[in-house]
């Protein structure tokens, strides 16, 4: 049995827009804008309810949007609204259908109404704990990739001010024996004029042995001779 109602949802990072269609009416409602906070959950339920008091009657859609939105989505679907999630691409090909070329979360919000109620679209799965647990794993993962990214290029962009040459020699500022080098010894001059020993303790420890005095000399000639500034 079809659903009646069509429920469109604009998640956003802090309120969320959406819209009802009765297909039996051929019935648009007004834009509702959702806060994401405890009162705007009830009153928007509360709104579903004026319409149906049964969530077989509905049919929510949203688009991908990541964590956004999660909390709602997940209460609504513990009540027993059917939820599907839309492409994006295909949303906007059809808000261009319909004349509408411009993107706002309103114009977004009816343009997924109006495409439930035309097409013949099956509720989403709610995800299994286990499949929760590797969605939030992996967004944790891609931001802390994010980060790390952010901060090498600051590293290497200190490092091409302080001593540029050395890029050739220190490739991969993951490694351990490098970040231990460049956290003890922070600047060109501060490298060339260290002592050799010290240096090659450092190098030593942080490469577990791999690296010794023979690598310590090269980087204190490259430092000895560097064109980059002197600051501290």
């Amino acid at each position: 049995m079809t659903p009646r109602f069509m429920v469109a949802l604009d998640l956003g990072k802090q309120t969320h827009v959406g819209y009802v269609y009765d297909s039996t009416r051929r019935q648009l409602s007004k834009p509702l804008r959702i806060k994401v906070e405890q009162a705007d959950f009830l009153s928007f339920e509360n709104q579903l309810r004026s319409y149906s008091n049964q969530p077989s009657d509905f049919l929510i859609g949203h688009e991908a949007t990541g964590h956004y939105g999660e909390t709602l989505l997940r209460r609504l679907r513990a009540q027993g609204y059917p939820i599907v999630e839309l492409n994006g691409r295909q949303v906007a090909e059809f808000r261009r259908g319909l004349g509408r070329r411009a993107k706002t979360d309103k114009l977004d919000a009816e343009a997924m109404a109006r495409q439930l109620a035309t097409g013949e679209f099956q509720p989403t799965a709610a995800p299994s704990p286990t499949q929760q647990a590797l969605q939030r794993m992996s967004r944790l993962r891609e931001d802390l990739v994010k980060e790390q990214t952010r901060w090498l290029n600051r590293l290497r962009s200190l490092l091409d001010q302080t001593c540029p040459e050395l890029s050739l020699v220190l490739p991969d500022l993951t490694k351990a024996s490098v970040l231990a080098v460049l956290h003890r010894f922070p600047s060109g001059q501060a490298l060339a004029q260290a002592s050799v020993d010290e240096l090659t303790a450092v190098i030593h420890q942080a490469s577990r042995g791999q690296k010794g005095q023979d690598f310590a000399c090269q980087l204190q000639a490259i430092a000895g001779h560097t064109v980059g500034f002197s600051d501290p």
